[in-house]
């Protein structure tokens, strides 16, 4: 039977509410234990430094908590998510000849908006499916493990998938965050000249009095 993954907090051997100090003492005794100088292996010491480093940073562990995701995140990613959405709005604009009458910023404030939803669904379709095998797992009877084992393993890759859909979904809306401040000013259209020249009231009498001798 495939041995069960640990969760950061079991490589560490604390609990749920351990602290920063606690963390560090946990992380010091078991980084000499697992060093592979020490007769531990390096998987063992990746796998304790990795553990702390997701627990010791608020955000990675809040993200864990959340999704189960020990990813570390690029920092400002949703910089890259905003350029790409706004270079493909560009283009398409810039290519149909219409940057003129378009609003490239709203365009990119609905691509966003509509990825935003997109996320927001998928990661709702994870969750149900995440308590499904749960569910299953719960009244699985399965003495030698076996079949459970195949399900822990569906089950990691869909927590897996979980994270990474919600770090995208973080990007996304942190991307529509910053475009909500921004407009796209059209130029204003030039006010039309005449070239009709002004005429006075006189002028104007004497062009409706010749009209009416027409008339008769």
């Amino acid at each position: 039977m495939a041995r069960k993954r640990k969760t950061p907090y079991e490589v560490l051997g604390v609990g749920k509410d351990a602290d920063k100090e606690t963390l560090k003492r946990a992380y010091r005794k078991r980084s000499r234990e697992t060093h592979p100088d020490r007769g531990g292996s390096n998987e063992e010491f990746r796998e304790v430094s990795t553990a702390f480093a997701v627990l010791s940073d608020p955000e990675r562990r809040r993200r864990y908590e959340e999704t189960g995701d020990e990813s570390e995140r690029i920092v400002d990613s949703w910089r890259k998510v905003l350029a790409g959405e706004f270079v493909a709005v560009v283009q398409e604009v810039v290519t149909s000849g219409k940057a003129d009458t378009s609003d490239l910023v709203e365009q990119v404030r609905r691509r966003l908006r509509t990825k935003c939803q997109e996320a927001e669904n998928s990661l709702n379709n994870m969750k149900r499916a995440e308590d499904g095998l749960r569910s299953v797992i719960k009244r699985l009877k399965d003495p030698k493990g076996l079949l459970v084992s195949v399900l822990d393993g569906q089950l990691a890759g869909l927590v897996e998938d979980r994270g990474r859909v919600t770090v995208i979904k973080e990007d996304l809306y942190a991307a529509l965050k910053y475009v909500e401040d921004c407009r796209y000013v059209f130029e204003k259209p030039p006010v039309p000249k005449f070239n009709t020249p002004w005429i006075n009231f006189s002028q104007m009498d004497e062009i409706f009095r010749r009209a009416d001798a027409n008339d008769t």
